[in-house]
């Protein structure tokens, strides 16, 4: 009979990006995480919109650019572990920040006849919830998966941000482990400038995740 050892605590705990964890009681941990992401684009516009104040018209071409750093600290306590799997739940704070661009340009042969930017951006301190967990299928393969709400109300901003986050972990040696999963993420927040004009994000993120992890 075949029997499977847990893997050690530090390794059973999702991986995330940047992630650094501190065990101060058996059942409570401290983790703290960040997330980048950084996307641009560029296509002509159909209809006109405006954006930060900012007038774009059709037939325009514009460049977008959309920057998310996100920061979260939160308390995790392990609901049910036994020598197979954990399942972790709490919360924290997390802080967000948003940095949107949008430039405008018109031509007229080679030259360009206008060009105008605008931005906004958030870095605020707002309450979020997670929820994560592993199983080891046997001592090479581990399951994980974690989800989690954030809340993106502050001030002039309403909105959250959702993920999920599947993977599947194989150790190579003792001390490298390949991890393949994939991440969905929605992203939705309204920022009311006045009375008479916002700008508002809805973005969903989704595709494939590779992370090769060392322990020491």
């Amino acid at each position: 009979m075949q029997t499977t050892k847990l893997l050690p605590r530090h390794e059973i705990i999702s991986p995330e990006a940047q992630v650094r964890c501190m065990l101060f009681k058996p059942r409570w941990m401290l983790v703290g995480l960040a997330y980048q992401f950084d996307e641009s684009g560029d296509r002509s516009v159909a209809r006109d919109f405006t954006f930060d104040g900012r007038e774009f018209q059709a037939g325009v071409s514009v460049d977008t650019e959309m920057e998310i750093d996100t920061y979260i600290l939160d308390l995790m306590y392990s609901a049910f572990r036994n020598e197979r799997g954990e399942i972790l739940i709490g919360g924290g704070l997390h802080v967000v920040d948003i940095e949107a661009s949008i430039t405008g340009r018109a031509f007229v042969g080679e030259a360009e006849r206008e060009s105008s930017t605008g931005t906004s951006e958030v870095l605020a301190p707002l309450p979020n919830i997670r929820v994560q967990g592993a199983y080891a299928i046997n001592d090479k393969w581990l399951l994980h998966a974690s989800m989690g709400w954030l809340s993106l109300n502050y001030e002039d901003y309403e909105g959250a941000f959702a993920y999920l986050h599947p993977r599947l972990a194989y150790s190579i040696t003792e001390n490298f482990a390949a991890t393949l999963g994939y991440q969905f993420v929605t992203f939705d927040i309204t920022h009311d400038k006045s009375s008479r004009r916002e700008n508002e994000f809805n973005m969903d993120f989704r595709g494939p995740t590779l992370m090769v992890n060392y322990r020491f």
